[in-house]
C-alpha cells in the first residue's frame, strides 16, 4: 500500500506539472501572437514616420520663409534668394525628392541647418549696416 500511495503521489505531481506546462505554453503562444500584432503595428508607424511630421514640415516652411524674407530685406534690389533655392539645397543635402520626404529622425539636423542659414543672413545684414548696435 505504501508503494501504491507513492505512485499516486508521483502521478498527482506529474499531472500538476503537466497542467502547469500546458498553461505556460498557452501563455507563450499568446505572447508570440501579441508580439506579431505589435510588430505589424510598429511597421505601420515606421512607414508613416519615414518622412517629416506635419508639425516639422510647417517648421521647415517657416524657417525657409524667414530666410527668404531676411534676404529680401538685406538685398532689396539685389539677387533674390528664393524658396526654390533653399528647398533645393535641403533636398540635395539630405538626398530627398521632396523636402518633406526626409526621415523625421533627421529633423533636428534640418532645423539646425536652416537656423544656421538664417543666422548667416541676419549677421550679414548687421555687418552691412556697419555696426552691431
Amino acid at each position: 500500500m505504501v508503494v501504491e500511495a507513492g505512485k499516486q503521489e508521483v502521478l498527482q505531481r506529474v499531472n500538476h506539472l503537466d497542467a502547469q506546462l500546458t498553461y505556460a505554453v498557452s501563455l507563450l503562444e499568446q505572447l508570440v501572437g501579441r508580439q506579431t500584432i505589435t510588430e505589424v503595428q510598429l511597421a505601420k508607424i515606421d512607414e508613416r514616420t519615414k518622412r517629416l511630421t506635419p508639425a516639422h514640415t510647417r517648421n521647415v516652411q517657416g524657417l525657409v520663409e524667414s530666410i527668404v524674407e531676411e534676404h529680401k530685406r538685406l538685398h532689396p534690389r539685389g539677387p533674390e534668394l528664393t524658396h526654390m533655392h533653399i528647398y533645393g539645397r535641403i533636398k540635395t543635402r539630405w538626398r530627398a525628392g521632396k523636402f518633406d520626404e526626409i526621415p523625421d529622425e533627421r529633423y533636428p539636423e534640418v532645423e539646425a541647418y536652416l537656423r544656421e542659414e538664417l543666422r548667416k543672413v541676419i549677421v550679414a545684414k548687421v555687418l552691412l549696416r556697419g555696426s552691431l548696435f
